[in-house]
C-alpha cells in the first residue's frame, strides 16, 4: 500500500501456486501427483499490473481445497479497502480458485469483481455444442483457424445463482480446444476483451513465480521445520521486492 503514491484506479490480485521440490525429510512434505515430486505448493498473491509481490504462503505438496482461499482474500481486500476506499479490484485465477464464496464476496461488494478459470464439466459443453459445431463448420468451410467467444448464464447445484460463463471455443488442424472462465463482469463487456486482454494476461505471474525460484533461488526448502521453510520463503519475498 505504501509503495504507491496515490491510491490505483485499479489493481488485479493475481493468484496461483507452485511446485517447490524437497529432497529430504522436510516436515510437510508430500508426493505430488503431477509433478511426480515430493514437494511444497506455496500459494502466492502478486498485484498483476505491476508485479508486486504481496503474499508468499508455503503450503504442503499438493493442491487442496483446504486452502482458504476465500479467508486469505478477505482480509486482503479488508485491509486495502481501508486505505482505497474507491479502487476498482480484480481478483484472477486458474480453475482451482473457481470458489463459490469468493464469488459470492465478490458479487456483495462494490468495485469488487472476478474473473478464473472453470473446469469444463460436461453441463458445460453441452451448453456450447451448437456453437462448437459452428466453429468446425466453419473451418471445413474456410480451411482458416477459428475462434469464437460466446458467453451464456450458468449455475451449479451448490450455487444460489446462475452466474456469467464465457466459452473461448478455438478449431485448426491440431483439433477442437473449448475453454471456460466465469466472472461478474457485467454482459456489457465484451467477451473476447474479457478472455484475452484480461484474463490471458494472469499468465505474466508465473514469470514472477519464476523470478523467485529461479533467479532469487527462493525454490530452496533445505530447513527440516515446516515455519523455517515458510521463514526462507518470506526472505526471499523481500529480496523480490529489493530486486
Amino acid at each position: 500500500i505504501n509503495s504507491y503514491e496515490s491510491p490505483p484506479k485499479t489493481i488485479v490480485l493475481d493468484i496461483d501456486d507452485s511446485n517447490f521440490n524437497t529432497y529430504g525429510n522436510q516436515q510437510y512434505t508430500l508426493f505430488n501427483n503431477y509433478y511426480d515430486e515430493y514437494c511444497y505448493m506455496p500459494f502466492f498473491i502478486f498485484e498483476g499490473l505491476s508485479g508486486k509481490l504481496i503474499l508468499p504462503l508455503l503450503r504442503p505438496g499438493r493442491r487442496s481445497k483446504d486452502l482458504n482461499v476465500y479467508g486469505i482474500l478477505r482480509r486482503v481486500i479488508e485491509m486495502l479497502r481501508k486505505y482505497w476506499k474507491k479502487t476498482t479490484i480484480i481478483i484472477r485465477g486458474d480453475s482451482l480458485f473457481c470458489n463459490d464464496s469468493v464469488m459470492s464476496y465478490c458479487e456483495q461488494n462494490k468495485d469488487l469483481y472476478y474473473l478464473t478459470g472453470m473446469i469444463g464439466f460436461n453441463p458445460l459443453k453441452q451448453s456450447v455444442d451448437n456453437w462448437v459445431k459452428e466453429a468446425e463448420g466453419k473451418y471445413a468451410k474456410y480451411g482458416e483457424p477459428v475462434r469464437l467467444y460466446r458467453s451464456f448464464s450458468y449455475g451449479a447445484v451448490a450455487w444460489k445463482k446462475k452466474r456469467r460463463v464465457i466459452a473461448s471455443i478455438s478449431v485448426s488442424r491440431e483439433g477442437t480446444n473449448v475453454r471456460f472462465i466465469i466472472t461478474n463482469f457485467s454482459p456489457e463487456c465484451s467477451s473476447r476483451y474479457l478472455y484475452e486482454r484480461v484474463y490471458t494476461q494472469r499468465g505474466t505471474m508465473e514469470l514472477y513465480i519464476k523470478e523467485i525460484k529461479c533467479h532469487l533461488k527462493g525454490h530452496k526448502m533445505s530447513c527440516a521445520r515446516f515455519c523455517s521453510n515458510q521463514l526462507r520463503l518470506f526472505l526471499h519475498g523481500a529480496a523480490y521486492l529489493l530486486m
